[in-house]
């Protein structure tokens, strides 16, 4: 065809029709034909196919789905005394876009919980799924205990770095780089210090050292490595660093 779109290795559109004649694959755009089981095993399938990472703290798309969850709340049981903290979100998109977001949701009387949210634009509307009782967001965690782990090492160490995320690919294109000057040799496959220099290691190895009952195994590690670091920088002059 002169004209192919992809996503996720799924055939959006092609120009002529790829297979004519046959239903063209639906997605996020038919959702009133859509049935609830199938968008919900399609939010549930996010391991098996490619995504993309959207920027949880400043993407229009994940505040967009977290505003969804705040109007239908307060549309449904009258919620207004909570607050949303979007920790983490993909994007897929399927003739429309599928936003999943992992979220701190901050019930009434300080309560809190970790849930996944998911929200399908497509067409003209928008799809709201969650796990349990919006009404009763907060009251529990809807991820399960080990998902609930990573969210909250995420919270507390979160790291910042968006390189992998949609819209920062280049964030580090101005950044130095160095590069192999041509005529360089090749990095071999293996390189072995101890048969470089092997008089920074008697009898073949690290020489093995006592640390009693101090349980600095860490201290010991490091010593042993700049040890035979500094030998070899000079020249198979023995080092010892403690």
């Amino acid at each position: 065809p002169q004209y192919l779109a992809l996503a996720g290795g799924r055939v959006l559109a092609s120009d002529p029709a790829g297979c004519p004649g046959a239903p063209r694959q639906r997605g996020l755009a038919g959702l009133g034909a859509l049935a609830q089981e199938d968008l919900v095993r399609l939010v549930d399938e996010e391991d098996s196919r490619p995504l993309q990472l959207l920027d949880a703290k400043h993407d229009e798309l994940v505040q967009d789905c977290m505003s969804l969850l705040a109007l239908s709340a307060r549309e449904a049981c009258n919620r207004t005394s909570w607050s949303l903290d979007a920790l983490s979100s993909t994007l897929e998109v399927l003739d429309g876009f599928l936003v999943r977001v992992y979220a701190k949701i901050h019930g009434a009387a300080g309560a809190a919980s970790y849930g996944r949210v998911a929200c399908a634009f497509g067409g003209a509307g928008a799809t709201l799924l969650l796990r349990g009782d919006i009404c009763a967001a907060g009251a529990s965690d809807g991820v399960p205990p080990r998902t609930k782990e990573a969210l909250v090492a995420l919270e507390a160490h979160g790291t910042g770095e968006l390189s992998r995320v949609k819209g920062y690919g280049h964030v580090y294109d101005e950044l130095a780089r160095w590069h192999l000057r041509a005529g360089w040799e090749p990095l071999p496959a293996e390189h072995s210090l101890v048969e470089s220099f092997p008089s920074c290691f008697p009898g073949g190895q690290e020489a093995v050292r006592e640390q009693g009952r101090c349980a600095s195994c860490w201290a010991f590690a490091a010593a042993s490595a700049l040890s035979a670091s500094a030998c070899a920088a000079g020249d198979g002059r023995r080092a010892e660093v403690s």
